[in-house]
């Protein structure tokens, strides 16, 4: 879905304990985060390469 569908005409969001549905269609999100303060910026490359894959 690209973003500008999204403004082209009303859509209806609703979601379940595993996803969130847009028109009706589930859409999984991941997501994560890096506690940047927890790390050494030696481990950032590392730590960004693993949060890619």
């Amino acid at each position: 879905m690209r973003i500008y569908s999204l403004f082209s005409k009303p859509y209806t969001v609703t979601y379940t304990s595993r996803a969130i549905c847009i028109n009706g269609y589930p859409k999984l999100f991941i997501a994560g985060c890096i506690h940047y303060p927890r790390s050494t910026p030696s481990m950032w490359p590392s730590l960004l390469r693993k949060a890619k894959a």
